[in-house]
């Protein structure tokens, strides 16, 4: 029985130390050096874990169980269990009931990856907002997987179909229970023989290692290579028996799980220009300029309300402030800016000038809101009370706009025709436009460099990164065939994008990751998501997951433990110099 560290961050890419690992939470028992006290099994699997453990109240607590006979005969080391518990005080108690099995083990292998090394080092810096980020991420587990369903006597339970809150203010969760099933048969494929060293076992150990070159030694901790690293699909092969039902006959295009969200919180909507962004506490705001609502998701795919947050008109834009008081829309159709009060639940409505045409908008680090305005050909700066600040620059289709990190930070641009704007907090236009090409969305990094998607249809698959100063550029080209329209920095300064099928054929839809110095970190051609949603706008929270819209349907999807956790929201990144870190 552990419980997440709070002294130092474990995850992708990250070593395992004793900093950062998982604290053991049992008294008595059998006792490992480096795992602490256990318990066992009886000739039946059951186990108990009474009184004989103490948890740290709000901390976040699982089970791991290594080893025995799965019924081949003898011992396999190999076999490697977990299940999420969740928080100390509130969760769970001693007569709280657990099935433990694969499936229990891939869902709480994808709820903490983005805060796991393996199965023994899952920690964050003990922050607020880590503590907040890896709460709602455990939180998760249970959306894929009920611990307490028929325990003992049916081992073999299978995945939710629906998240556990489906129903609740018109909205639909939606599990991809065939995926997580296939997920737990690849599992059991090792876990079912007789040893470690059989071949089943050290296939999927030698195929799936972690983003450090580093193999498991268990399922647990390839669980959670897997979740890291789903795109990574066809090294693992389906052989043996299958005890989780329904599943995929053949290897799945990607290891990814994506829950998906629907109903009365989000207008089903399809076309271009939804946008998303993460708040400090982890809820999603979405909105599609075709409903002209705003919606509010919690961390778990719960809507807010049964209608979302109307008043608006062909929205295209939408940023939450550094203190996640407000959250704002760049209210194209009616020319002005939206704040909406989140505690009160207010609105109130601010003029950007005549004939104004806002797009993209950004949130500066003294809490200023930036406006691309198509209508005049100028970005405008709005203070946080809704007064015009300034007007400069010059502009055309200003899709997307990114704030360097501090107080006075320059603010870029992406253009839709004369690709990027550098101006100075007194929007002053500081370099020229550089390449004539279709530019969509900008993001800025750990280091102020900005980085641009190109996509349109003569410009596919295409990153290019300028250096703070806009005198450096380097050019990246990913292999695929679909449209680069989205991006986003996670808490390990990787850059993400989302590709979309709007200009190249069909399923060009994918998720891709970068480091900062453009090495791909998922295979080619990325995390497929598949032939149904095509990624639009795009975020990362605090808790490792990825959150995107599609151009094709008006549901949200969420993919479980994709990305290292990251400071949300990103006013707040930019406000502290915390841009591409984690919480």
């Amino acid at each position: 029985m552990l419980e997440a560290g709070t002294t130092a961050y474990a995850g992708p890419g990250i070593a395992a130390s004793t900093s950062n690992a998982s604290k053991s939470l049992l008294t008595n028992g059998g006792h490992d050096a480096t795992l602490g006290y256990y318990t066992t099994t009886d000739v039946s699997g059951k186990f108990s874990i009474s009184s004989n453990y103490t948890c740290d109240t709000g901390r976040q607590v699982y089970l791991y169980s290594v080893g025995g006979n799965t019924g081949s005969g003898s011992v396999n080391s190999a076999a490697g269990l977990m299940a999420v518990l969740g928080t100390c005080g509130t969760d769970f108690s001693s007569a709280t009931t657990v099935n433990m099995n694969e499936v229990s083990t891939i869902a709480a292998a994808y709820a903490m990856a983005g805060f796991a090394t393996d199965a023994t080092h899952v920690s964050t810096s003990g922050s607020a907002l880590a503590s907040t980020g890896i709460r709602n991420a455990f939180a998760n587990a249970n959306q894929i997987f009920d611990i307490s369903t028929n325990p003992f006597n049916k081992p073999n339970t299978a995945a939710r179909t629906v998240t556990p809150n489906s129903g609740v203010r018109g909205g639909t969760g939606t599990v991809p229970q065939q995926q997580v099933n296939t997920l737990a048969n690849i599992l059991a494929t090792c876990i079912n023989t007789s040893s470690s060293g059989s071949t089943q076992c050290t296939t999927l150990f030698s195929k799936g290692k972690s983003r450090l070159s580093t193999s498991a030694t268990d399922t647990a901790t390839e669980a959670i290579y897997m979740a890291q690293n789903p795109a990574n699909a066809t090294v693992y092969n389906l052989v043996g028996a299958q005890p989780y039902t329904p599943y995929y006959n053949t290897a799945p295009s990607s290891l990814a799980i994506i829950l998906t969200f629907s109903g009365a919180g989000h207008v089903a909507t399809t076309g271009q220009a939804n946008a998303i962004a993460i708040d400090g506490s982890g809820n999603a705001w979405a909105i599609s300029a075709n409903g002209s609502v705003l919606s509010e998701f919690s961390p778990l795919g719960i809507p807010a309300n049964t209608t979302g947050y109307s008043s608006l008109n062909g929205p295209t834009a939408v940023a939450v402030d550094a203190s996640s008081a407000k959250v704002w829309v760049s209210n194209t159709n009616d020319g002005n800016a939206v704040a909406f009060t989140i505690a009160g639940g207010t609105t109130q409505t601010y003029s950007l000038g005549s004939n104004a045409l806002p797009m993209g908008m950004a949130i500066d680090g003294s809490g200023n809101i930036w406006f691309g305005d198509d209508g005049s050909a100028h970005v405008v700066k709005l203070s946080s009370a809704g007064t015009i600040l300034a007007t400069g620059g010059y502009v055309y289709i200003p899709l997307s706009l990114a704030v360097e990190p501090g107080a006075t930070g320059n603010v870029w641009e992406a253009d839709g025709h004369i690709f990027a704007n550098l101006l100075s907090n007194s929007v002053t236009v500081l370099t020229p436009a550089g390449t004539p090409v279709f530019t969509s969305s900008v993001a800025i990094d750990a280091n102020g460099n900005a980085w641009f998607t190109i996509g349109g249809a003569s410009d596919p698959n295409q990153l290019v990164v300028l250096n703070a100063a806009g005198t450096s550029r380097s050019d990246f080209f990913p292999a695929g065939g679909g449209s680069l329209n989205s991006l986003a920095i996670d808490g390990a300064n990787n850059v993400w994008a989302a590709e979309n099928s709007l200009y190249f054929g069909t399923n060009q839809n994918y998720l891709l990751g970068f480091t900062s110095a453009g090495t791909a970190i998922t295979a080619s051609p990325g995390v497929f998501v598949g032939s149904g949603p095509s990624p639009d706008a795009f975020a990362l929270d605090g808790s490792g997951n990825a959150w995107f819209t599609s151009i094709t349907d008006g549901n949200l999807y969420e993919v479980i433990g994709l990305t290292t956790p990251v400071v949300t929201p990103i006013a707040y990144g930019v406000a502290n110099s915390k841009l591409g870190q984690r919480p």
